[in-house]
């Protein structure tokens, strides 16, 4: 496990890279957290993915690596995110291109998002996005911005 650090516009993001250790990975996951950003939670699913031979990076949601401590300051962190989908979207895309660098050429690639996590994770596809799934998990589902394809790949 170690630090996973991107950055889109101008904001730095720090995520955390989790690989299997006997093996060379069978897939890539970025996995997008709920609220909490990267809680126990989100280490729990991402370990679950690495023993089934994943390699996977929890996107940090909001920058900076802050993960919220206390629902007092979800409320706030969480519509930033719903206000501007667009950056979300782009930091994602700086994640998942990082993160095909560092695995074999080839590798499948996921995104799984959970709740606000999930929200980005559409958005993305919506983006045209190539690569070979998107798994929603209780995904805090908004339409489609005007400036959004409805269509998937």
């Amino acid at each position: 496990m170690k630090t996973f650090e991107y950055t889109a516009n101008s904001k730095i993001y720090r995520g955390t890279l989790l690989t299997p250790k006997d093996a060379a990975p069978t897939a890539a996951v970025v996995l997008l957290p709920d609220w909490r950003g990267q809680s126990s939670l989100a280490f729990d699913h991402a370990q679950f993915l690495v023993e089934l031979g994943c390699t996977v990076v929890i996107a940090d949601l909001y920058g900076d690596g802050f993960s919220p401590n206390s629902l007092d300051q979800v409320g706030s962190m969480v519509q930033t995110l719903v206000d501007n989908r667009d950056t979300g979207v782009a930091a994602l895309r700086v994640c998942i291109e990082q993160l095909q660098t560092l695995v074999t050429k080839g590798i499948r690639m996921y995104c799984l998002g959970y709740s606000a996590g999930g929200m980005i994770a559409l958005d993305y596809a919506r983006s045209g996005a190539m690569i070979d799934g998107f798994i929603l998990c209780s995904a805090l589902l908004k339409i489609a911005l005007p400036t959004q394809s409805t269509h998937i790949n």
